[in-house]
């Protein structure tokens, strides 16, 4: 402390995250999923027709007797055991959101290191820059 200073610091108020912000990372939690599995429909058969995908991912879903039960689960059942090649297809699309959400993840770190806040804060020293120290050997 200095002679003419006084120990109550006034706190600046921190600036949060931009609102904006969080309406983008909603809309891609919604949509990164959407997108791979429309794209998993779209490449299903190319990976079918090159005899990649293992043939207990082929065919419909087989579902539990008990599930039948709640009318309104069983309407929803159908649609399900409608769609054939439903395992492939999820697998797939999990395949595509790993991708994607890597990616994507990838290029928002590039972009926060180049326009993102400094290293540094205004109380940090800066890092000791030494020449390159030869190995001590006896």
């Amino acid at each position: 402390m200095g002679k003419y200073r006084t120990g109550v610091r006034v706190r600046e108020k921190k600036k949060g995250i931009h609102p904006i912000w969080r309406g983008i990372g909603c809309l891609i939690i919604l949509i990164v999923p959407v997108l791979s599995y429309a794209i998993a429909l779209l490449t299903f058969p190319i990976f079918y027709n090159a005899h990649l995908v293992p043939l207990n991912l082929l065919g419909t879903p087989q579902v539990p007797t008990w599930m039948w039960y709640s009318p309104n689960f069983a309407s929803f059942m159908q649609t399900i055991i409608g769609q054939p090649n439903l395992k492939g297809i999820l697998l797939l699309a999990f395949a595509y959101t790993l991708f994607i959400g890597g990616f994507m993840s990838l290029i928002y770190a590039i972009i926060w290191r180049q326009f993102g806040p400094s290293r540094y804060g205004p109380l940090d020293a800066e890092p000791i820059r030494t020449k390159k120290v030869k190995k001590y050997t006896r």
